[in-house]
């Protein structure tokens, strides 16, 4: 049983779209960050970081104690390897393919998100749909952790200022992610968990206050 610390923000649903695409037992564990649940003494004891998600294995695959893990892409190396699954065989040097695109999803492309910078999201879009252009997902004809790893961001588009009609090859790859059951079910379960949630006074004005990444933040 894998215990995931969860909010509906992209690096959360990427771990629990991982969680169901490998058929692993789990547990979600709800951090209200509108409450500033993932601020509290409690959660710092699993992610010193305050940020979302976490997981705790109960039956971890190499020793015998529980595993906390925190930093979403080093879960999701985490849950392939255990699952056996989502990382790409077809090719040599295809895991190493699939970590790079897991690096350049976190330091490129959501680094421009984050900075709010429409010339470099623009960029990225681009690098995204030159490579897709003849491939069905990031690492080949292979489903992966990279695709995960992206997709959750790439379904914001909307608030990137981004025309996904005008990168077709992107916007194909979105939709063989987004129609498969796994991604359907990570929605469908994260809207039960925060469907009714909505900010507090308190911290709206927490959050006007301080660094959204230490509010917010969602890696």
């Amino acid at each position: 049983m894998v215990d995931l610390y969860f909010w509906e923000t992209p690096n959360s649903m990427k771990v629990l779209m991982t969680l169901i695409e490998t058929n692993c037992e789990y547990n979600i564990v709800p951090i209200n960050i509108y409450k500033r649940e993932h601020m509290t003494q409690n959660y710092k004891k699993i992610n010193p970081n305050h940020k979302l998600p976490a997981i705790i294995d109960h039956k971890p695959k190499y020793v015998d104690d529980p595993v906390s893990l925190y930093e979403s892409n080093a879960i999701l190396m985490y849950l392939a390897d255990k699952k056996k699954a989502l990382l790409p065989k077809s090719m040599p040097l295809s895991r190493f393919e699939c970590l790079k695109w897991l690096s350049w999803q976190n330091s490129n492309f959501v680094d421009a998100i984050k900075e709010k910078n429409d010339e470099t999201i623009k960029y990225n879009y681009q690098i995204l749909e030159d490579h897709l252009r003849d491939k069905r997902f990031l690492c080949g004809d292979e489903y992966s952790i990279a695709d995960i790893s992206l997709f959750p961001w790439v379904d914001q588009y909307n608030n990137h200022q981004i025309n996904i009609n005008n990168f077709p090859h992107t916007k194909e790859w979105y939709y063989r992610v987004f129609d498969r059951d796994a991604t359907k079910k990570s929605k469908d379960v994260a809207k039960h968990f925060t469907k009714d949630a909505t900010f507090s006074d308190e911290s709206r004005e927490f959050l006007m206050k301080n660094d959204p990444d230490k509010s917010l933040s969602t890696e």
